[in-house]
């Protein structure tokens, strides 16, 4: 029931949980992204949104390699990054 409900209120406020961010890429990147997005039948931000779900996350490995942390503990401390609980701390 509760999956249900989250997945109405999703359809009904599709960008809850998203910041705006804004940044310059090269016209051929956008050009690139508008093509995919046809071909795709989807939007340019639901592409860049599922690159840069992987970029994020393999940056934030790259940036806390030197903490050695295991699997499990570095998972645990993402999900914290992610949901905005771990801040300010040493984490990157």
């Amino acid at each position: 029931m509760m999956e249900k409900q989250d997945k109405d209120h999703l359809k009904e406020n599709p960008d809850e949980g998203m910041s705006k961010i804004s940044f310059r890429i090269p016209t051929s990147g956008l050009n690139v992204l508008d093509y995919m997005a046809r071909t795709l039948d989807t939007t340019r931000q639901d592409i860049l949104n599922e690159i840069l779900q992987n970029e994020i996350r393999e940056a934030y490995i790259g940036m806390t390699a030197h903490l050695e942390l295991d699997g499990i503990e570095w998972v645990k401390q993402f999900q914290k990054v992610c949901s905005g609980e771990l801040k300010d701390a040493h984490n990157a």
